[in-house]
C-alpha cells in the first residue's frame, strides 16, 4: 500500500485479511493473456465472497448475516477495487441488502440466500424492449454472466420503481464489454421473471442508491491507489537516456500531482463513509473519487508508455474500469449538479427559494 494514502475505514484487520485474500485470487496475469478469463473469475471470486461471509455483511444476524455496517463493507470495497475483483459485489451484498425489505415476503428470503452467497445481482442499465414474441428484453445487462437476479430501476415523474427478475428460464446474448473485468449481454426475460416491486419517491429512491454511491467511490479509491502504485513502481525501474525515468521533474510533478488527487478523494471518501446517512457527503466523493481516479489511472498508462495501452500490462483494466464506474448510475456530472443545486439552495432565503422554484416552473412550461 501507498505510504499517507491507505487507511482502513472501521478496522484494519479486516482491511488486511481482505488484502491478503484478495491479491491471491487476483486476475491481473490470466487477464493480460486472455481477456474471456474475467467469467471464470466471476465464479472463483463469488465463492470466495461467500466463503469469507463478505457477501452477508449488511444483512442483519436474523437473517443469517454478519450485520456490520457500511464503513466494513468499505474496507473490503477498496481492496477489490485495487485487486480487479470480478463481481457485483457493492450491487448484491449492500444495494440489494437495503432494498430487500421493501419486497416484503421475498425480501426476506433474498436476504438469507444472499448471506449465503446464492444471490449475484445483475444490473439493467438500459430500457427494456419487447421482442417479436412479446417477451421483455433487457439490452444491457452489467454482470450477467452468473447472475441469480437482475435489478432495474423505472423512473417516472412521480417516483421511481426498483423492479427485481429472476434470471430462471431466461435466454442471454454475449456482449463486447469495454471493462473486460465486467461482462455485459442482452437478456430476454421469462414471462414470469418479475419477482418483485418496490415504489418510491425520488428522493427517497436517492437515500437508497447512497450506500452505492459511496461504495463506487471507495472502489475507484482503490482503482486509483493501485495505478498509482503500477506507476511508481515502473518508474522506478524504467531507464531512457541512461537514467531510471523517475528522476525527471515532469515525471516528478505528475506522481506529486496524483498523490494530492487520491490523498483528497481518500480524504471525501472517508468522510461519507463515516457520514451513512449524508447524500451531499455521499455524492461529492463519488464526484472526486472519479475525477481522481480517472486522472491517475490515464497517467498510469502514460507513464508506461506504450505499454501502457496493449495488453502486456495490467494498466489498461484500471483506467477501463474507473471509467465505467465514473458513468453509472447516471454518471458523475449530473451527481454534481445536484449536490451543487442543493448547496445554493440551502443560501437561499425562503423568499429567494420560492422565486427560484417559480423561476424553474416557467422554464418548464416554455
Amino acid at each position: 500500500m501507498t505510504q499517507g494514502v491507505s487507511t482502513a475505514y472501521s478496522d484494519q484487520m479486516l482491511r488486511d485479511a481482505a488484502a491478503r485474500t484478495l491479491a491471491e485470487a487476483a486476475p491481473n496475469a490470466a487477464l493480460v493473456q486472455d481477456a474471456d478469463a474475467s467469467t471464470a473469475f466471476a465464479e472463483s471470486h463469488w465463492r470466495l465472497a461467500a466463503e469469507m461471509g463478505w457477501t452477508g455483511i449488511m444483512v442483519p444476524e436474523s437473517h443469517g448475516g454478519l450485520g456490520l455496517g457500511l464503513a466494513e463493507a468499505a474496507d473490503i470495497v477498496e481492496e477489490m477495487g485495487a485487486q480487479l475483483f470480478c463481481g457485483p459485489y457493492a450491487l448484491s451484498a449492500v444495494l440489494l441488502a437495503g432494498l430487500a425489505p421493501r419486497f416484503g415476503a421475498v425480501g426476506d428470503a433474498l436476504l438469507q440466500e444472499l448471506a449465503e452467497g446464492k444471490v449475484r445481482l445483475g444490473l439493467a442499465t438500459a430500457e427494456p424492449i419487447c421482442d417479436a414474441a412479446e417477451r421483455v428484453v433487457l439490452p444491457l445487462i452489467e454482470h450477467a454472466a452468473g447472475a441469480s437476479h437482475i435489478l432495474r430501476m423505472e423512473r417516472g415523474e412521480a417516483g421511481v420503481d426498483f423492479v427485481l427478475y429472476r434470471t430462471a428460464g431466461a435466454t442471454s446474448r454475449a456482449l463486447q464489454p469495454m471493462d473486460p473485468t465486467t461482462p455485459i449481454a442482452s437478456v430476454t426475460l421469462a414471462p414470469d421473471a418479475e419477482m418483485a416491486r418496490a415504489s418510491c419517491s425520488h428522493s427517497e429512491a436517492e437515500r437508497l442508491l447512497l450506500p452505492i454511491h459511496v461504495l463506487t467511490a471507495v472502489e475507484l479509491v482503490g482503482i486509483a491507489r493501485a495505478a498509482f502504485e503500477r506507476a511508481v513502481a515502473h518508474v522506478r525501474q524504467r531507464k531512457q537516456f541512461g537514467e531510471v525515468i523517475g528522476r525527471f521533474q515532469a515525471i516528478k510533478h505528475r506522481l506529486a500531482d496524483g498523490f494530492t488527487l487520491l490523498s483528497h478523494a481518500r480524504l471525501a471518501v472517508s468522510d461519507a463513509v463515516q457520514r451513512p446517512g449524508d447524500l451531499d457527503a455521499a455524492q461529492i466523493a463519488r464526484v472526486i473519487a472519479a475525477d481522481a481516479a480517472m486522472k491517475i489511472t490515464a497517467d498510469c498508462i502514460q507513464l508506461h508508455g506504450g505499454m501502457g495501452f496493449s495488453w502486456e500490462t495490467d494498466a489498461h483494466f484500471y483506467l477501463k474500469r474507473a471509467r465505467r464506474l465514473h458513468a453509472s448510475f447516471g454518471g458523475t456530472a449530473a451527481l454534481r449538479k445536484r449536490a451543487g443545486d442543493r448547496f445554493i439552495e440551502s443560501l437561499l432565503t425562503p423568499e429567494q427559494a420560492a422565486f427560484s422554484a417559480a423561476g424553474a416552473d416557467r422554464s418548464e412550461v416554455v
